[in-house]
């Protein structure tokens, strides 16, 4: 009986040690990227507005804030990828507003027709002579507990960065209130714990070498509201979405 105590306190030591020597190790991985994400970085972040009325000449009924990732730049015309979901409503007009990392706004509109339910893609463009630069595209594969960095619009404010680990692909269930005209994805996605909540859907999702990873859409949470996991479109997906509409970055 003592050696089966003493075995199981000697688990449990080396255990907690475990524990403390891997929370640091990601403490560390935490901090070196962080250092690595500049305003040259974040500035390919932008907030979409999204104002939805009855009629092209009523007044504005609601609107959803969000975000977006500039993936390409052609002379002075910028594309921005974002979230199908945030342009989706019963109402048959909006206007898009689109504000860069430098407080500069700029009209919006969708490109091509591009919003589909089934990748929760769409294609924003808009014109600036200011110069801005796009996001990287990534072609190596993540690791599970590979650190990874979200930055968008959460809780009411515009390019935040959070961090976390990449947890692999999972399916994904649509939750019962979510109209397939919004939602309708049916591949696998990437899971992740990068926090975000609702103003961060089509916010960019990047690995430690600064590349474009995924484009966050959703978050999973307990009966207590309380945050679990992050969910993302992943790179094969957004390219075969761009192919689809036959648009080359």
């Amino acid at each position: 009986m003592k050696k089966r105590k003493l075995f199981l306190l000697l688990f449990i030591i080396f255990a907690n040690i475990f524990i403390l020597s891997s929370c640091k190790n990601y403490n560390k991985l935490y901090s070196e990227l962080e250092e690595k994400i500049t305003d040259e970085i974040k500035e390919k972040n932008v907030t979409i507005k999204v104002s939805f009325k009855r009629t092209r000449v009523s007044d504005v009924s609601f609107s959803k804030t969000a975000s977006g990732v500039i993936i390409k730049k052609d002379i002075n015309t910028y594309y921005v990828l974002t979230n199908n979901h945030l342009l989706y409503s019963s109402y048959n007009y909006y206007d898009i507003l689109i504000t860069d990392y430098y407080g500069n706004y700029y009209n919006a509109f969708l490109y091509n027709e591009s919003n589909d339910s089934s990748y929760d893609l769409a294609l924003l463009t808009f014109e600036t002579e200011n110069d801005l630069s796009p996001i990287e595209f990534s072609n190596d594969n993540t690791s599970i507990g590979d650190v990874i960095a979200s930055i968008g619009y959460k809780n009411d404010n515009s390019n935040i960065l959070t961090l976390g680990k990449y947890l692999g692909y999972t399916k994904y269930e649509i939750p019962n209130n979510v109209s397939s005209d919004e939602c309708n994805i049916s591949f696998d996605v990437i899971k992740h714990t990068a926090y975000i909540n609702e103003g961060s859907s089509g916010s960019m999702l990047i690995d430690s070498n600064l590349k474009l990873i995924g484009i966050n859409f959703s978050s999973s949470l307990d009966n207590n509201n309380n945050y679990i996991n992050s969910y993302a479109i992943p790179m094969n997906k957004i390219n075969e979405y761009l192919e689809k509409n036959n648009f080359i970055v």
